[in-house]
């Protein structure tokens, strides 16, 4: 694919794509740690759940990039996370 100089290609490579959903994982299971381990408003819990419900949705969707081990661990874990932002939100 060419692209002129002045011009951005509108859909990252499936390499630069992998990465950033790498990148992303990485960043959410340190936000579900450090909310699980320190006290957290239900607040910034909910907008944690909500935006591991977005990033799980994009998974799904570019699942085609991922090799297949990796995507089910991803999977697997982001249901983990989610379950885990869900039971923060909530008193016991």
């Amino acid at each position: 694919m060419t692209v002129a100089a002045n011009q951005q290609p509108t859909v990252p490579p499936p390499l630069e794509l992998l990465e950033a959903f790498r990148l992303h994982f990485h960043q959410y299971h340190r936000a579900v740690n450090e909310a699980m381990s320190n006290p957290t408003d239900e607040v910034v819990l909910s907008r944690l759940h909500d935006d591991l419900q977005e990033y799980s949705a994009l998974v799904v969707e570019h699942a085609h990039i991922f090799p297949v081990e990796e995507l089910a661990t991803v999977q697997q874990n982001l249901a983990l996370m989610l379950n885990d932002a869900r039971k923060g939100e909530t008193p016991d």
